[in-house]
Parts: C-alpha cells; structure tokens; sequence
C-alpha cells in the first residue's frame, strides 16, 4: 500500500526567510509555489524524486516545542562535511555525537523554531541492521 513518504508539510512565518535557510543554506530546490489569489502563500521543495517538503505562510511566531513537527531529519553522507557546511553557511548547529546505534546526528534549528536533524548511517546502524538498540535519554 504505501511505498514511500511523500511530503512533509510545514507552517513558516516568512516565506523568503524559510526558502533561503532550506534552498540557499541547506541545498535544496524550489519546486514550485503555491499562488493564492495571485499571491505566493507556499513553496514546495524538492529532497530527491521522491521526497518534498511543502511549507506554507501560516505561522505568525515561531513553532511553539511540541506543538506539530517535533523536527525533520534529512540523511547526510558525512556528519562533519555536514557541519563544515552548517558553519560556512552561517548556521549554528549543536549535539553533534554518535547515537545509541552508532549512528552520527547533528542539529540546528530553522527561521521557524523547527528542529532539524541530520543523520550519517553507518553499516552498524539500527536503520540498516534492524536490531533493538537501548535508549538513554
């Protein structure tokens, strides 16, 4: 029945703001928008040919913690390749270190109050190996 996940959809508070950080900062396309009434009030944006990111003017303050999206994880074949990049970009990032399964994650935050992760598997990750792993946190 389902064979992939297609899109995930998120509320922004500036447009232009949101497709900077997201097309400019971490790489990914503009799609195409979504006009309402002759004006842009949404973007799609492009992961790989199977995965988006919708995103629509619909916040007026920052995502409050808990409230919708907890965070968005997009996979990265180097977890320090990825920070060099975060930090050339101007982009604060924290926590990264290697997790439970031996996978390597990093964070930051986008325009929005949204957390976004970054994960570089491992052939010894969970995500691979299917096996239990212990959580401590």
């Amino acid at each position: 029945m389902i064979t992939a996940l297609n899109h995930v959809c998120i509320n922004v508070i500036n447009l232009e703001e949101s497709e900077h950080f997201y097309c400019e900062q971490l790489g990914l396309s503009l799609h195409f928008n979504f006009i309402r009434q002759g004006e842009r009030f949404g973007f799609m944006l492009k992961i790989d040919d199977k995965s988006y990111i919708e995103a629509f003017q619909l916040a007026k303050k920052p995502v409050e913690k808990n409230e919708g999206i907890k965070h968005l994880c997009f996979t990265v074949e180097d977890i320090d390749q990825c920070e060099a990049t975060l930090h050339e970009k101007g982009i604060e990032t924290r926590n990264k270190k290697a997790v439970s399964d031996g996978t390597w994650t990093l964070w930051c935050t986008d325009p929005n109050g949204i957390d976004i992760e970054f994960n570089a598997f491992n052939p010894d990750s969970a995500i691979y190996t299917k096996a239990d792993r212990q959580i401590n946190w």
